[in-house]
């Protein structure tokens, strides 16, 4: 059996007891994570474990890296044994290594089951403190939502990931481009006043972490500082 978790945002503090219960029963625990606190969380619940971070080299497109993983677990899955890959927040809000599991080991007759678990967008309503089933809400990465020729409603809330990585989503370097920024900011003023406030959000990591949440005018987005970690809010325009 493999299980596809999440530990949440805030690693320890979000994971739930379900997820925790089975990272301690488990034959082996594969993970791949950001925070070093929570892979000595992880290590002191499970003796056999491996960190697939192994995988990430320089200059290399995150698509391949995440293949190797991929294969990696798959590779290693035995019938009779209770196998789990951890990921940092949702097991299946970007993160394309997850659903790849569940497909290809289901394909070769081991069950797979992917488990919720907090992701960033759950920690964003709750920081921006606004519910996001009023006036409704749409959701891009940013690259995707810069190449593509798309029609989105302005009349409700407009979320867009990774836009400090725009056209740099796929790499293995967390490299800032500001012409992709520009050229967000030309894409997005075609359909929203250039004075109309949007939110720069970085989610905690930490419980007693604040999280990051700066409004700027949208025509001085290009020239905010932004990070690999950086999600745009754009509310409704009235």
């Amino acid at each position: 059996m493999l299980f596809i978790l999440g530990l949440g945002i805030y690693a320890q503090a979000h994971v739930s007891a379900e997820v925790q219960s089975i990272i301690e029963h488990a034959d082996h625990v594969y993970y791949l994570l950001n925070d070093d606190n929570a892979k000595a969380w992880i290590n002191e619940r499970n003796s056999n474990t491996t960190d697939l971070s192994i995988y990430y080299k320089p200059n290399i497109n995150r698509r391949h890296i995440y293949t190797a993983i991929v294969q990696h677990v798959i590779d290693h899955l035995v019938p009779d044994e209770q196998v789990c890959m951890v990921f940092y927040g949702h097991p299946s809000v970007f993160v394309d290594p997850g659903l790849e599991m569940v497909r290809q080991a289901r394909a070769k007759g081991i069950p797979a089951k992917l488990l919720p678990a907090i992701s960033a967008d759950a920690c964003l309503y709750a920081d921006l403190e606004f519910d996001p089933s009023i006036s409704g809400c749409q959701m891009y990465e940013a690259s995707d939502f810069l190449h593509r020729d798309l029609r989105w409603d302005v009349t409700a809330n407009l979320i867009l990931w990774q836009i400090g990585v725009v056209n740099h989503a796929t790499s293995s370097e967390d490299e800032v481009d500001s012409s992709g920024i520009r050229l967000l900011v030309q894409k997005l003023l075609q359909s929203y006043q250039p004075d109309h406030e949007v939110t720069i959000y970085e989610a905690a990591f930490r419980i007693f972490q604040q999280p990051r949440i700066e409004h700027i005018p949208l025509k001085e987005l290009d020239r905010a500082r932004l990070t690999s970690i950086s999600t745009l809010h754009i509310p409704p325009q009235v």
